[in-house]
């Protein structure tokens, strides 16, 4: 039953990630950034629009394991 709890947590995380992620992405989506594909866009919006979304998903889908990780049973 803990191995079904922990597995439900995990999945709930990867869930919260993908809504985080699509926040962020809303988020910076929203800055006045200038004519789409502009010189104006650069290099900052490819790190806030990309990275962020990477460190962001990564750190809640980890954050998840690991807590499922902690309810796991001991077989």
């Amino acid at each position: 039953m803990r191995d079904n709890i922990a597995m439900a947590v995990t999945g709930l995380g990867c869930v919260l990630a993908l809504v985080a992620v699509g926040w962020w992405m809303h988020f910076v989506w929203s800055f006045d950034w200038g004519h789409f594909g502009s010189r104006n866009w650069g290099f900052a919006f490819f790190v806030a629009f990309l990275f962020g979304s990477v460190v962001i998903g990564v750190a809640l889908v980890a954050f998840f394991i690991w807590l499922g990780s902690l309810i796991e049973g001991a077989d």
